[in-house]
């Protein structure tokens, strides 16, 4: 009887060890992964989702999407990601065509189908929308509404969501629309035009109602000649614009020849502070939000612009 109970005991035991080895080995559920092409989305999708998901960008800050060449690094990511989103429009140039292809198998999204034909703006002959629609807060609005949608809709994704930071995120951008609003009316009528290397501010400029000039068109892909520097220089000399302005994104070469060409001319200009354009900035510069880089914007421009001392 007692060898019979050493027996059961040894093949309980035995069975708890292996029971326990067997949940020590059992991996950690994996997190999904969203991958998101640039720093602008993937703050949106960081403030719909909760932490129970994981992140990635592709396009770090500085990084010009239009020029940006896809690595072999990036393509290993968007294999395997659960779900990708882009900003669509053809921001992404080169990458939009892996993307495409990998909408057969995998879940992909981009915030530019989100919106309406009327919210878009079409710059040329060609029917190609603008793609910087973040620069319009009330559009960046309806992109993180829709995206919302699209998790809600998700029978997978929308577990993930986190409804208080969209509340909050949402929030957010609505006081940023209404406090652009007032900080570009505050500059005089004459004075409020922004000049710019390439033309990333169609939106802001229809939403706040600021002039926009630039030397080249939506994509930094385009080309500028004398030509081009010459007629720029010749409208900010007639319109006495004081500051002109650089993005973080692209070279400095554009701006830096109407300034000598408006200074030769005997029209004294200034150089205002960089303006974020198709990139968030650094963690370390505090500039890696939707939110810190749209105020730092409208304040450089605020700043640069306004003839009051006033702030």
């Amino acid at each position: 009887m007692d060898s019979y109970r050493r027996t059961v005991s040894k093949l309980a035991l035995f069975v708890w060890i292996a029971m326990l080895s067997a949940c020590q080995s059992q991996p950690e559920q994996r997190k999904p992964l969203f991958v998101c092409t640039t720093g602008y989305v993937a703050d949106l999708v960081r403030n719909l989702l909760s932490d129970q998901v994981r992140i990635h960008v592709l396009m770090g800050p500085g990084v010009d999407p239009h020029l940006y060449k896809i690595s072999l690094r990036d393509v290993e990511w968007l294999e395997e990601a659960d779900v990708i989103v882009g900003n669509g429009l053809h921001l992404e140039g080169k990458m939009s065509e892996k993307i495409e292809g990998l909408k057969q198998r995998k879940t992909v999204w981009d915030l530019g189908s989100l919106l309406s034909k009327q919210d878009l703006i079409y710059l040329d002959s060609l029917g190609s929308p603008d793609p910087h629609i973040w620069f319009d807060a009330h559009l960046w609005v309806k992109c993180t509404k829709g995206m919302d949608r699209l998790l809600a809709q998700h029978n997978h994704f929308s577990a993930y969501r986190d409804t208080l930071k969209r509340n909050k995120y949402i929030e957010n951008c609505l006081y940023l629309d209404q406090w652009a609003t007032e900080k570009m009316k505050a500059i005089p009528t004459p004075k409020r035009v922004l000049i710019t290397p390439h033309d990333a501010f169609s939106y802001f400029s229809r939403r706040y109602q600021i002039e926009v000039r630039s030397l080249q068109g939506i994509s930094t892909t385009s080309e500028y000649g004398i030509y081009e520097v010459s007629q720029l220089s010749k409208f900010i000399i007639d319109r006495q614009i004081p500051t002109l302005f650089v993005e973080s994104s692209i070279s400095s070469q554009s701006i830096e020849a109407i300034i000598d060409d408006c200074r030769r001319k005997g029209h004294a200009i200034q150089l205002g502070q960089t303006l974020y354009s198709d990139a968030l900035g650094s963690k370390s510069k505090h500039m890696d939000t939707y939110s810190a880089v749209f105020r730092h914007n409208v304040s450089a421009i605020y700043r640069g612009l306004q003839t009051s001392k006033d702030e």
